[in-house]
């Protein structure tokens, strides 16, 4: 069985997450609406998360903060963690499912229960 990831740990290691963000559309065709799972990106800093959006100016990249949140409420929608060298060292796999390591990066310095 593999090993969850906790929010202390997220705050230590993570350095990006990648979190579900719920949209529902109605769909004209048919009378049940379909539902859409977007994501957005998040940077850590300490206990929190800053949304960061990415705009192109004159062809150049700039990434914005756009609001901040606590992990402990972005915790329930997580669906990867990355560290600070790009490896991902967690993932969910749907909405409802535990967040578990992956094993890889600095995955072997979490000491789990």
């Amino acid at each position: 069985m593999r090993k969850q990831i906790g929010i202390a740990d997220i705050s230590r290691f993570a350095s990006r997450l990648i979190v579900f963000e719920k949209s529902y559309y109605a769909n004209k065709n048919a009378k049940e609406p379909y539902k859409n799972i977007k994501c957005a990106r998040y940077t850590v800093n300490g206990r929190n998360g800053d949304k960061v959006q990415s705009h192109f100016i004159k062809g150049k990249k700039h990434e914005e903060v756009v609001k901040t949140v606590s992990l402990r409420e972005l915790y329930p929608n997580i669906k990867h963690v990355y560290d600070s060298n790009g490896v991902l060292i967690a993932r969910r796999n749907g909405l409802g499912k535990p967040l578990l390591l992956t094993g890889k990066g600095f995955t072997k310095y979490i000491r789990t229960k």
